[in-house]
């Protein structure tokens, strides 16, 4: 994969639609001069790594602004408000990988969802961690996400696998040592509501499922639903279940023969032109279009 060109579309909320990396495999690389542009502020429900690799760079994580000096890096939690830019008339060069936490911890149900993907995400007390070369742990997590960005840059052989595990255990790292930053604080109500959820929803993805069939099933509020998963993967509910969805629809269209109105039915959507509108609203193309160019770019790779 080459390095990705930054091009942000914002949608009146502010969430970045920008699809990032492929639905196979869903990363993406950017090295950008913040003297010759910005990044405005947004949000998106992937994760982002930056690296500052010459001059300074600033970052504003929600209310916050942190200034990156060469070699300093930070880890944004999905669903936080963030913009970068520079504030110098000098070269302010960054690196950074956008990773959406299902290429590490694919289903609710795995173990590596479980142990490596939850436990960051609902620490929204701390949206972001800084990470700098002086202490061990950090070094290790700053040294795996750049040999991520390296083989996916390179493209070096099986740099996808080689990728996902460098990712992986800059997460690892980085659950282990969440309680030495600051305003960690475990919620294991929460991790329960939020993984009892979204396991029901990926099993029955194809049912009609409202906020209420959730709150029936975890026992509490809506209010407290809606907070829980806000907290957890920076959306709600039925977004999600939106989102997982559209996946599975994507899935199906390169891998089936089906009908795009048979698919729509199965992952959930009683309205075919409801369907095909948030397809594209998702995807840039309709579900026809999506099939007819992966198929185009399978013929020329052959």
């Amino acid at each position: 994969m080459a390095i990705s060109i930054c091009d942000v579309h914002i949608n009146n909320n502010k969430k970045d639609t920008t699809p990032y990396g492929s639905v196979n495999f869903p990363v993406a690389c950017y090295e950008d001069d913040m003297q010759l542009m910005h990044v405005p502020v947004h949000w998106h429900d992937e994760y982002e790594y930056i690296l500052a690799t010459k001059g300074i760079v600033t970052v504003f994580v929600n209310t916050e602004r942190i200034e990156l000096k060469v070699g300093d890096s930070i880890f944004i939690n999905s669903g936080c408000l963030h913009g970068v830019k520079s504030v110098t008339d000098e070269e302010s060069v960054l690196r950074s990988l956008v990773i959406l936490p299902k290429l590490i911890g694919g289903s609710s149900d795995s173990i590596m969802f479980q142990r490596l993907i939850i436990p960051f995400s609902i620490n929204n007390a701390s949206p972001y961690i800084i990470l700098n070369d002086k202490t061990d742990w950090q070094k290790a997590i700053s040294d795996a996400m750049l040999a991520a960005w390296n083989a996916i840059t390179s493209e070096s052989y099986d740099f996808e696998n080689e990728a996902r595990y460098q990712i992986s255990k800059a997460m690892r790292f980085l659950v282990d040592h969440l309680s030495e930053t600051n305003g960690f604080k475990a919620n294991d109500t929460l991790l329960n509501r939020v993984k009892h959820s979204i396991s029901f929803m990926e099993k029955h993805f194809s049912e009609d499922i409202s906020n209420q069939d959730l709150i029936q099933l975890i026992g509490c509020s809506e209010s407290a639903l809606l907070r829980s998963f806000k907290q957890a993967v920076g959306t709600s509910p039925m977004q999600y279940l939106m989102n997982y969805r559209i996946q599975k629809a994507t899935e199906m269209l390169l891998t089936t023969e089906l009908k795009s109105c048979d698919i729509a039915t199965f992952c959930g959507f009683r309205d075919f032109s409801y369907f095909t509108k948030i397809f594209k609203r998702n995807m840039g193309m309709t579900p026809i279009e999506y099939r007819n160019e992966a198929c185009n770019w399978r013929i020329k790779s052959r």
